[in-house]
């Protein structure tokens, strides 16, 4: 295992999304790139060191590179925020990459200056040697999911958005890797009714752990399959007439038995980081 480090606005909302990511094995919140000693949550906060909100993010680099990892990371930030991040300002809330050696500056320098080519504004990504990791107090460890309900909060109030991760069939996940632009969901529990547009999902195939981010821009909820069936397609839905056949039976059994009270929704959904 291999560990990495960033800076990624409030390490509440930039946990999450790291910690979802095929290869990621832990992600830890701290504090760096400050001299002061054992700082803490509130001297950080308020801007009282030189310390920014960071993550120590521990990976498999047999399943996921560090420049994987780098890119990952540069898709759930605003690279050109200088001030902060999303609704949270100050230098504690600024965003850096720090590098631990020669090679992973290298790579972490040549995928900014790729970045920097879909912007005229310059980045304001910082790029670091990395000094001592300090970590967060027990509160602020897996906030996701230790605080979910305040977590999805901070992430809207933020304007990040909440992030959810949800398990697929084969066929969706598939459909969606290739770029579907909707995707149907059952609403039977209070995690997929909580979806809202703005949001962001980690899809995962259950079969292989892969995961696909997507953002919400769209949700139009059903009484149930055969409503939604009928106002899209299935190729709209991504899937071919095969796959809606092969689930057949499943859907059959939602529908009758599990969904009459809450129905179903065709999410609208882009590339996250696009």
């Amino acid at each position: 295992m291999k560990k990495a480090y960033f800076a990624g606005g409030c390490f509440w909302c930039i946990e999450a999304p790291l910690a979802m990511t095929k290869g990621v094995t832990s992600v830890l919140s701290g504090y760096a790139g400050g001299e002061e000693q054992d700082p803490t949550y509130y001297a950080v906060k308020s801007q009282s060191t030189h310390h920014r909100e960071s993550i120590e993010v521990t990976y498999d680099p047999q399943v996921l590179d560090y420049e994987g990892l780098v890119k990952v990371f540069l898709s759930h930030i605003d690279p050109l925020d200088g001030e902060g991040q999303f609704g949270d300002v100050g230098r504690s809330y600024t965003t850096a990459v720090y590098y631990q050696d020669q090679e992973e500056k290298e790579i972490a320098a040549r995928l900014l200056r790729e970045l920097q080519t879909r912007y005229d504004e310059p980045l304001q990504v910082a790029l670091e040697p990395m000094g001592k990791f300090w970590v967060a107090e027990e509160e602020h460890l897996h906030y996701y999911q230790t605080h979910p309900e305040e977590w999805a909060e901070e992430m809207r109030r933020s304007g990040r958005g909440a992030i959810h991760e949800m398990s697929l069939q084969p066929a969706p996940f598939a459909a969606i890797a290739r770029g579907a632009k909707r995707v149907e969901m059952r609403l039977n529990d209070p995690k997929r009714q909580a979806v809202e547009v703005g949001d962001k999902i980690f899809f995962r195939q259950e079969a292989t752990g892969d995961t696909t981010c997507c953002l919400v821009t769209g949700k139009r909820v059903f009484r149930d399959f055969a409503a939604l069936y009928a106002a899209y397609p299935a190729a709209e839905l991504g899937y071919t007439e095969g796959d809606r056949a092969d689930y057949k039976d499943m859907n059959a059994y939602y529908t009758e038995d599990k969904i009459a009270t809450f129905g179903v929704c065709a999410l609208e959904i882009a590339p996250a980081d696009k």
